[in-house]
């Protein structure tokens, strides 16, 4: 039982950082890109582009990268022509 656990314990460990430093990297490429502005969108586009259908829908939720304007959110209450009783 002592040996499994210490082979247990050292993979986890190996493992653990591994995926630690992986995810450090992509922190770290994205805060890099993020800070470049303008000139990382065509990046960002280009990463987005090899995701699942929903994030590459050109009417999705990263519709910013491509340079297309947030349509304004209806406001709530009456409705034009009519007025409060």
């Amino acid at each position: 039982d002592t040996r499994e656990e210490a082979v247990l314990v050292v993979n986890l460990k190996r493992y653990g950082a591994l995926f630690g430093a992986a995810g450090l990297t992509a922190m770290g490429v994205f805060f890099t890109l993020a800070m470049r502005g303008g000139a990382a969108r065509a990046i960002f586009a280009r990463i987005a582009s090899l995701g699942p259908a929903p994030l590459r829908d050109r009417d999705g939720p990263l519709r910013w990268l491509r340079g297309r304007p947030r349509q304004r959110p209806r406001s709530f209450g009456a409705a034009p022509g009519r007025g409060a009783p």
